[in-house]
């Protein structure tokens, strides 16, 4: 949900079996959190949790970044975490 405090869940879809990572960017730019690699299978609904207990109140920008054996894509979003 958006606004979040002090974890939320970052949900994407995949239409292929995919290698995932997730990138957190703070308003100005700066990387805050990288996911590790996690291999994920093609469908709908998938959820990654980020734990900001340790960032400042404000908007922060997601990007997931997918690769498959054939194609890969990035989806962005943002979020508000309020504290």
């Amino acid at each position: 949900p958006n606004p979040f405090n002090p974890s939320t869940s970052i949900t994407f879809d995949l239409p292929d079996a995919s290698s995932v990572m997730i990138q957190v960017f703070d308003a100005t730019g700066r990387m805050v959190t990288q996911t590790k690699e996690a291999t994920f299978k093609a469908g709908a609904g998938h959820a990654v949790h980020v734990d900001a207990t340790a960032w400042g109140s404000g908007l922060y920008l997601y990007k997931v970044i997918a690769r498959a054996r054939t194609s890969s894509w990035i989806g962005t979003g943002r979020m508000m975490l309020v504290k």
